[in-house]
């Protein structure tokens, strides 16, 4: 997937309006998601949500960061924090290579670098063939999961992005990064 092919018009986020496409009378409302892998697991976060996929890039550490953040990356002018998406699912952490793709997401007014293995596909999902899970697969990514989809017994496990980390730690650590002498 080429960075940048997620992208709005003139590189803006999408349009949150569109995470689910308008449909006439009788048909299925679809929801756009980008699959990712991490570890043995397909994960998901609404495309809409997704500024873009770009690599790797050389991270800067980020003075008193939480556990999940894997530094910092200047994108375009623009100091973005990076989750590490395998400490944040209570995963080991492995060294990123150039190779490994980072999900740009808008999480309010600050953008964060979600870490994954591998960027797989963005699909579109019938809305009302997502199944509410009855419990989080682990109590270290409790809160992170909103949803299952159940694409020909392959189970995929839709993350709530502002539960990936809260906007105000995102904000913290850039904000110290950008406040150094």
């Amino acid at each position: 997937m080429p960075p940048g092919s997620l992208s709005g018009p003139s590189g803006a986020p999408p349009d949150p309006a569109r995470a689910t496409a308008a449909l006439g009378d009788g048909e299925r409302r679809r929801v756009s998601l980008l699959v990712f892998r991490v570890g043995p697991a397909s994960y998901a976060i609404a495309a809409d949500d997704v500024i873009e996929v770009v690599r790797m890039v050389a991270a800067t550490p980020a003075p008193d960061a939480p556990a999940w953040s894997s530094g910092l990356i200047n994108v375009r002018g623009r100091v973005v924090p990076l989750i590490d998406a395998r400490t944040r699912l209570g995963l080991a952490r492995m060294e990123p290579d150039i190779s490994t793709p980072i999900v740009l997401l808008q999480l309010g007014e600050q953008a964060a670098g979600l870490v994954v293995d591998q960027v797989v596909d963005v699909i579109n999902v019938p809305q009302d063939e997502l199944m509410r899970p009855d419990l989080a697969p682990n109590t270290t990514s409790t809160g992170l999961l909103t949803e299952v989809a159940d694409l020909n017994g392959r189970l995929i496990l839709v993350l709530d992005k502002d539960q990936l980390c809260e906007a105000s730690e995102l904000s913290a650590v850039a904000a110290a990064w950008q406040a150094r002498p």
